[in-house]
């Protein structure tokens, strides 16, 4: 199994003279203020209109706006499908997946908010109530997500990853926004080498939570999965910039300058050191590596990449 750890340190990598530190990388990078991004912003904003709606009981309000939300999703996506294609997709589903509930909650009664209409026939049962206020909702939703992320935590430590996922999903349709849930959910289709999968769950989980470094490290393993080498370091270093005592960030950053074209020995050196200074066990793998390379002047073996056990420990914790 590969492994993938999680550590974030600015570090000044080998090259001739002093090399950018990744904070200098990143606060050097121009700010991507794109058509994309507006579209998308203003259907975020739709968005958060609808949710505030909803969360208030008044779901005729709150169908509306999920529905100018969902077409504003679609909208960005058929317009600039190469912008954020993961995070557009979540949306798209999230908005259809409220849309639904809201439907089934108030079928058979106006959705207006007023109260249900009698039933034409002693025998039939009222139409549903209305939800309950809002602080209520968010908590019991905040409850059961809790509950499901420890529960999911529990059935993955043990391996048993398919009945995680089922208790994730089970807990996204109460609270679709958990970034816990979401990032495990992200992790067990890491676990199952369904990259792909997880880039989608975990790019939106990222641009909500841009400060998470756990957040970012499983992106980088999802980039890693799939072969975007350069997207897969850039969230890595993100994250030890966020958080620079993260032993598994450093690791998976050693294999990923490992596995560059050509690789980068000093980097990954420096890297794999850091992080088995914080903690990480030691890797025959990334020793025979470096080791070959350093006494052979010879290339280094291609890492294996990162390894999802390491990013395991650190979530389920």
């Amino acid at each position: 199994m590969r492994r993938v750890w999680i550590i974030l340190w600015p570090c000044l990598l080998a090259s001739p003279g002093r090399a950018e530190t990744a904070e200098e990388r990143i606060a050097a990078a121009p700010p991507r203020e794109t058509p994309a991004v507006e579209h998308f912003r203003r259907a975020h904003d739709l968005l958060i209109r609808a949710d505030e709606a909803r969360d208030r009981g008044d779901h005729a309000a709150a169908v509306g706006a999920y529905r100018e939300a969902l077409a504003a999703y679609a909208g960005l996506a058929q317009r600039y499908p190469e912008w954020q294609p993961g995070v557009t997709r979540f949306r798209i589903s999230y908005c259809d997946s409220q849309i639904e509930a809201l439907v089934k909650l108030t079928a058979g009664a106006p959705l207006s908010g007023a109260p249900p209409a009698p039933p034409a026939d002693p025998g039939d049962k009222p139409a549903l109530p209305l939800a309950p206020p809002a602080p209520e909702m968010s908590a019991a939703r905040e409850d059961a997500a809790r509950e499901a992320a420890a529960r999911a935590r529990l059935l993955m430590a043990e391996g048993r990853d398919e009945e995680a996922r089922a208790a994730l999903v089970g807990a996204l349709r109460d609270d679709p926004d958990d970034p816990a849930v979401r990032t495990l959910l992200g992790l067990t289709h890491c676990r199952a080498g369904e990259y792909q999968n997880a880039m989608y769950v975990m790019e939106a989980v990222v641009f909500d939570n841009p400060s998470d470094p756990i957040a970012r490290l499983a992106l980088g393993a999802a980039y890693f999965g799939i072969g975007r080498m350069a997207d897969a370091r850039e969230q890595v270093e993100r994250a030890i910039v966020i958080e620079p005592e993260s032993a598994a960030a450093h690791f998976n950053l050693a294999q990923i300058m490992l596995a560059a074209d050509p690789p980068d020995i000093a980097a990954a050196r420096l890297h794999y050191d850091k992080a088995v200074e914080l903690g990480a066990e030691r890797d025959e793998a990334i020793d025979a590596a470096l080791g070959e390379t350093e006494e052979n002047a010879g290339p280094a073996a291609p890492a294996a990449g990162p390894d999802e056990a390491a990013l395991s420990e650190e979530l389920l914790r």
